[in-house]
């Protein structure tokens, strides 16, 4: 069950950490991880 569209989402998706909890440093590393990616 799911299908092509919902294994292409899976298969492309990010997944990032959110919340009230975190800090400033947890947010410099989710922006600094992201910024560091190469996309194809």
């Amino acid at each position: 069950m799911g299908g092509a569209v919902a294994e292409d989402l899976f298969e492309r998706g990010l997944c990032l950490p959110s919340g009230t909890a975190m800090t400033e440093e947890d947010l410099e590393r989710v922006v600094d991880t992201i910024l560091n990616c190469r996309f194809r």
